[in-house]
């Protein structure tokens, strides 16, 4: 088809040079004529010459004019051949479009036919799936009912699990509580001689068991002269034998008890109540509950004995301690009057004999200031007479207590700021804001008052002090501050304190560092000569040496790992004083230690 296209193109081509050329012989058989007429006319012996010339040139142009007619001859034969074969071609693609569209005719005649073969097919293969159908529709309905059935099951499991894992959390929660100190108390007694009367009644009433034969349970029958009596002597050691070890199991527990452990005690008496019954289970006794409830009994009690006399130390040492700040105060407000009395005394002086000495102006500066001074006076006296004047202050610490915690506290200094810079001393890493500062004739009066007034907002607790996972204090807040005794700790320990309330409510921790207040030893100097240019000895690890010549330094090293230092020095002179001391990381000086070279 494409070649066909080719030939027609090229064929058409031809024939439009063929029409130019045409063109142009016609022009110029025009041109010849014209211009034989008008030479015709010019006729002359001259121009014969020439017009035979122009003849022959007519005629070679006549010659070339029937050689291009002959060569457009031949292109049109060639043309005529070419179009013969287009309409050859024509005709074969017209047949072959023709047998096309009949084969397309049967092939949608083939394709009807098997269309409506499937569809019956499909139709008996599909009114044989009914029933199948259906059978999977009841089985697929009893399935759902299954999944519903085992959904609403899944659902009845998962809340019994969510309120299993509530327990579960509980229960962690409790023991996590307990571990770090959070006790719930079992008896709530006023005092540590109401729990020690309470444990001798519990320890009594154990004896008693044991002597009434209650402490366990056995059956055991012997047969002695023909009767039948309960037990056997061997199987009374066998029971005593039982019970001593259960006392100890259990003494050895109670003895051990601390704040972090009560639970791991009663586990251990449960654990030993039910190992000592296995293991006479084959003996027929067994020891009774109610003898292990009291043995659980003394151990709570001896517990919560022993947190009883620590509040009670902590009572104690608070009301010493505010003896000792009224003793304090009593003392300043004594040493003060003294001192204006004194100064008194100077100025009534001064004024008795030198008054014919000075101006009216200077002794009216006098007494002004004699006024002054007796009235400073009327308000010590007043301070030292009513022992209740006094500073109501309201302060807060947010690095100690957290925020929106306020202490509200009293004291009969005569600069009260000095009372809360003693609060605010080495002992707390953070001074205290004053919020209010306000004086009263009635000073502990007015203290009771606000406690009273803010007691619904009590924060006192029990405070604890860990190191890692050992507790190394334990102490209750008394109007919101507190002060706890603990073991001497390493420098740069990290102690981590929280407290407690009496809800059981847990504060956030606040870590502390230790700081290095400890300084380090003397060191030790061995001999120095005037020739010696190196100086030797031993002290704190880590620590620098410093090395003087009166106030002059003269050497300066670290000491080694193995406590050992050398320094390196300017020969000295015989009978030079040496003072060598020793200084740590955080600034502590030892005491010098001085020689004399020889």
């Amino acid at each position: 088809m494409s070649q066909t296209i080719r030939l027609v193109s090229k064929i058409r081509e031809k024939e439009e040079e063929l029409q130019l050329w045409e063109n142009v012989i016609s022009k110029r058989e025009v041109e010849i004529e014209q211009l034989i007429q008008r030479k015709q006319k010019e006729v002359s012996l001259t121009d014969l010459t020439q017009t035979i010339r122009l003849v022959s040139k007519i005629r070679e142009k006549e010659e070339e004019l029937l050689l291009w007619e002959d060569n457009l001859n031949k292109k049109k034969q060639q043309m005529e051949a070419f179009n013969s074969r287009i309409k050859a071609k024509e005709e074969e693609l017209l047949n072959q479009k023709n047998d096309l569209i009949e084969q397309e005719k049967k092939i949608e005649e083939l394709f009807v036919k098997k269309q409506r073969e499937i569809s019956l097919i499909d139709l008996t293969q599909c009114i044989r799936m009914i029933p199948k159908i259906r059978e999977k529709e009841e089985e697929l309905l009893h399935r759902e009912n299954e999944v519903e059935n085992r959904e609403k099951k899944l659902g009845e499991i998962k809340q019994q699990i969510s309120i299993l894992e509530k327990k579960k959390i509980n229960l962690e929660d409790e023991l996590l509580l307990q571990s770090f100190g959070f006790y719930d108390n079992k008896f709530f007694l006023e005092n540590s001689e109401e729990y020690l009367e309470y444990l001798n009644i519990v320890r009594g009433k154990q004896k008693q068991l044991v002597r009434e034969k209650r402490a366990t349970e056995y059956d055991i029958i012997s047969l002695q002269e023909g009767n039948v009596v309960q037990g056997s002597a061997q199987s009374k050691l066998q029971i005593k034998l039982a019970i001593r070890s259960f006392n100890s199991e259990c003494d050895a527990a109670i003895s051990k008890v601390k704040f972090n452990n009560v639970e791991v005690a009663e586990k251990k008496i449960r654990s030993s109540f039910y190992d000592i019954n296995r293991l006479n289970k084959y003996n027929s006794f067994s020891i009774t509950e109610e003898f292990l409830k009291l043995k659980l009994e003394e151990l709570f009690l001896v517990y919560e004995y022993a947190e009883k006399k620590q509040e009670e130390k902590e009572e104690q040492r608070r009301i010493n301690e505010l003896i000792r700040e009224e003793r304090r105060a009593q003392k300043e407000l004594e040493e003060e009057l003294n001192k204006i009395k004194k100064e008194e005394q100077h100025l009534l002086n001064v004024i008795s004999k030198l008054s014919s000495q000075i101006s009216e102006q200077e002794m009216l500066q006098y007494q002004d200031r004699l006024e002054e001074i007796r009235d400073q006076k009327e308000q010590v006296d007043y301070r030292v007479k009513n022992t209740k004047a006094g500073y109501v202050y309201v302060i807060s610490n947010i690095g100690c207590f957290g925020e929106s915690v306020y202490k509200i506290g009293m004291t009969r200094r005569l600069e009260p700021m000095d009372r809360v810079r003693e609060l605010g001393g080495a002992s707390v890493p953070f001074h205290f804001d004053v919020h209010a500062m306000i004086f009263s004739e009635d000073a502990p009066a007015l203290e009771a008052s606000l406690h009273r007034a803010f007691h619904h907002r009590r924060t006192n607790a029990n405070v604890y002090a860990m190191v890692g996972s050992r507790k190394i204090g334990e102490t209750t807040a008394k109007s919101g501050s507190y002060t706890m005794k603990i073991s001497k700790q390493k420098a740069g320990t990290s102690i981590v304190i929280y407290a407690k309330d009496a809800s059981g409510n847990k504060s956030s921790s606040r870590a502390v560092k230790v700081i290095d207040k400890t300084a380090p030893p003397v060191p030790t100097v061995n001999k120095i000569t005037s020739k010696t240019v190196t100086v030797t000895g031993k002290s704190e690890k880590g620590a620098s040496i410093y090395i003087y010549n009166g106030s002059k330094k003269i050497g300066q090293g670290v000491v080694d790992s193995r406590g050992n230092y050398k320094v390196k020095i300017k020969a000295q002179k015989k009978g030079s004083t040496i003072k060598v001391y020793a200084q740590d990381k955080s600034g502590n000086k030892s005491k010098s230690k001085t020689t004399k070279v020889s």
